[in-house]
């Protein structure tokens, strides 16, 4: 999990290249400490479905709710994130409900 983790936020900031939206040390700080959590909680859980389960909470709370803009600035991070996220349903869900709305010229976690 030490090499997985930041190669794993490191590919969601590639996803937000290009916006103001990208993570730092923080949000990798909170999944740890997530995925800790779960991991003591959850014993008999692999470490692969736990990370994939805090990933998906940290994105739906720490990271999706803060992009909001327009067609120019997120047409192709959207498209990226959708792809970043297709393992991710509830994270992947709100990307593609995020697409949905940019069709309006702008879009944001909120509805």
């Amino acid at each position: 999990m030490v090499e997985k983790i930041p190669t794993l936020l490191h590919s969601l900031n590639r996803a937000l290249n290009g916006t103001p939206f990208k993570i730092a040390y923080r949000v990798q700080n909170e999944l740890v400490l997530y995925f800790y959590e779960l991991r003591w909680e959850e014993k008999n859980v692999s470490a692969e479905e736990l990370l994939a389960r805090a990933m998906d909470a940290i994105l739906m709370l720490k990271v999706l709710p803060r992009i909001e803009g327009d067609e120019e600035l997120l047409g192709e991070p959207l498209k990226k994130l959708a792809e970043f996220t297709v393992n991710y349903k509830q994270a992947h869900a709100k990307v593609e409900e995020m697409q949905s709305r940019l069709n309006a010229h702008f879009t944001s976690f909120w509805p």
